[in-house]
């Protein structure tokens, strides 16, 4: 009987302890849902704009895959995807899901104008002529990004090969830099995360997955380089326990894209909005506080090279 006690009370102790660690982990979820009675998971799947908002019109629709937490998604892009609103004189509604494939299904429904999705949820759009990529971020000079290999920096741990039998994290099961960079350097070596790693699981956000290894919560995770930096430059404490050791190639960064349902006008209203917002003040501001230099019109194809 004491025995059985004490394997409930450390296993209490670790979901606690992954829940404060990760907040919006799966595990963290399933206990916010049960102590909400379910209610409580909406806060982390869908927000929309609370504040006033013009009245009348058709409302723009976006949204946005959780690429980082949540919570600071939401903080940091609300701002700019309403701004892009003010410039079409439509009321914005934003929507946030927490699994990339969650923001394919809205786009798929119609019930998204536009979103700012994962690298890899781009070939899915695409191929099923949902959505098409419109325009693209330019940081550090560049429409490119990669994946980081990161790993607690007093680990000895010096790439993918000194991570078997060890725990890994991995952002979304469609995540380019968060999971197939890491799937591809598995297969190369005639392995899969299950023979490979003697743990693995989904953080549903990249800054969830550098708050893992930093924490400890696993020996090893690939990330998105423009969160990873953005994080560095801005909260530098999240990363303090960390090293990178590892980059791989380059990709075309995350896109803004557009439903296929959208008319051509309005999806070269959402074109100029987005290039233009570098151009005034406000629009500099918002850019300036996400890491972003201005977007550019994505070229044809420039997604389908990779």
């Amino acid at each position: 009987m004491r025995r059985a006690l004490a394997v409930v009370i450390v296993a209490a102790i670790a979901l606690l302890f992954l829940v404060v660690a990760i907040p919006d982990s799966t595990p963290a979820l399933w206990l916010a849902k049960f102590v909400s009675g379910g209610r409580g998971i909406a806060l982390h799947e869908t927000a929309t704009t609370a504040a006033a908002v013009p009245s009348g019109g058709t409302t723009l629709r976006g949204g946005i895959g959780a690429m980082i937490s949540p919570q600071r998604t939401i903080s940091e892009y609300d701002h700019l995807f309403r701004l892009v609103a003010k410039k079409l004189e439509m009321p914005p509604e934003i929507v946030q899901r927490r699994k990339y494939a969650e923001v394919n299904e809205l786009l798929e429904r119609g019930e998204l104008d536009f979103a700012w999705v994962c690298t890899g949820a781009v070939d899915e759009l695409e191929a099923r002529g949902v959505a098409v990529p419109l325009v693209a971020p330019v940081v550090g000079g560049t429409t490119q990004y990669r994946a980081y290999l990161i790993v607690r920096a007093d680990s000895g741990i010096s790439g993918f090969a000194e991570l078997r039998g060890r725990r890994f994290a991995f952002t979304d099961p469609l995540s380019l830099t968060g999971r197939n960079v890491a799937i591809e350097q598995l297969r190369t070596l005639g392995e899969t995360p299950d023979s490979y790693f003697s743990e693995s699981f989904f953080t549903y956000a990249h800054d969830n997955s550098v708050r893992a290894v930093q924490r400890g919560l696993a020996d090893g995770a690939t990330v998105d380089s423009l969160v990873f930096d953005l994080l560095a430059k801005q909260y530098p404490d999240e990363v303090s326990r960390v090293r990178v050791v590892w980059k791989s190639q380059w990709f075309p960064i995350p896109p803004i894209v557009v439903s296929r349902r959208e008319s051509p006008e309005l999806v070269a209203r959402l074109r100029d909005a987005f290039t233009s917002l570098h151009d005034d003040p406000e629009g500099r501001a918002i850019l300036d506080a996400v890491g972003i230099e201005r977007f550019v019109p994505v070229e044809p194809g420039a997604y389908a090279a990779r």
